[in-house]
């Protein structure tokens, strides 16, 4: 059975802080470009606006993700529910890539997930 993320508590052990700052994802590429990992240290889906929602710890802030990652985040989750460490071990990130959308005829910026061995 899925998880509902807006129930789940104490999953992860880096709580957000109040005073995060959102920040868009095209400013997050725009200040990184397509070279650095960046490290999740939370996510959650926002039951709202059902946008994912990730954390980077380190830099205190939170990036709403396209609705199109909440099923791969919902994933993420619930492994970690289930016991998967790797978020609260801080060996998982997200890289930025850029692709052409050939229905719109523009560059988007996408995220890839990873995790370190």
């Amino acid at each position: 059975m899925k998880i509902r993320t807006h129930e789940i508590k104490d999953i992860f052990t880096r709580e957000i802080p109040e005073d995060a700052v959102f920040v868009k994802l095209e400013d997050v590429f725009k200040a990184v470009g397509t070279e650095r990992k960046l490290y999740v240290h939370n996510m959650f889906i926002n039951p709202k606006k059902n946008r994912g929602i990730i954390y980077l710890g380190n830099e205190n802030k939170l990036i709403s993700l396209p609705e199109s990652y909440n099923d791969e985040l919902n994933d993420y989750i619930n492994q970690s529910a289930e016991g998967d460490t790797t978020i609260n071990d801080g060996k998982f990130f997200f890289k930025l890539y850029t692709y052409k959308n050939t229905k719109y005829n523009k560059d988007v910026i996408a995220v890839k997930f990873g995790a370190d061995e």
